[in-house]
């Protein structure tokens, strides 16, 4: 179940998201590699979620590469471009990998629905909390950590290629570890542990 089911040669779905105001950078680096991605991964398939206030600068950058906000073009047709996600369990049971922000609801909704990730922390946070989030679930292999400095477009193209070659043997190492911890109990403990700091309970 989960995660580890299907094959990347039968296709696999990326979520890329910065949260419900967007976040500048993450978009501005897959606008700059979102057809190299769909080029070279022809079975890859993007939702790519930009906040309500990049939603028309991402959509126009995307309609000049041959494809309008509903994906309709080449390679295109298979990138769906929304300011924003309404339905987020629908997102995380049809996704199999996220490239997203590193906050506490992010990494818990992450352990809970056991989805692998690539994640970005944040700069602008307090106390680096994102960062810390990020480390954690990289050092339980369920997730690659970015630094923002360095996240360009082919610094993105390059860690999915590493989810994905040897038949996605990396990516299926990280849907088993998030397996596992689920198996454990250990990340609904861990989301509730963040969720509780995050509001004080």
């Amino acid at each position: 179940g989960g995660s580890g089911g299907r094959r990347p040669s039968e296709g696999l779905c990326l979520c890329v998201m910065g949260g419900s105001l967007g976040a500048g950078k993450i978009n501005q680096v897959l606008e700059e590699c979102a057809e190299t991605l769909l080029t070279k991964f022809t079975d890859l398939h993007i939702i790519w979620q930009t906040g309500e206030r990049y939603y028309e600068e991402a959509r126009g950058g995307a309609s000049r590469g041959g494809s309008d906000a509903r994906g309709r073009g080449s390679p295109n047709e298979r990138l769906a471009i929304l300011p924003f996600l309404d339905d987020m369990p629908l997102v995380y049971s049809c996704c199999d990998v996220f490239v997203c922000r590193s906050g506490a609801i992010t990494c818990s909704e992450l352990l809970c629905a056991r989805k692998p990730s690539i994640l970005i922390p944040s700069p602008n946070v307090t106390d680096d909390h994102q960062s810390r989030n990020a480390d954690a679930l990289q050092n339980s292999g369920m997730a690659i950590l970015l630094e923002e400095e360095s996240l360009d477009g082919d610094a993105l193209v390059a860690t999915i290629e590493s989810l994905l070659e040897e038949g996605g043997r990396k990516l299926k190492g990280m849907g088993e570890a998030l397996e596992g911890a689920a198996e454990n109990v250990a990340s609904e403990d861990i989301a509730i542990a963040i969720l509780r700091q995050l509001v004080d309970v």
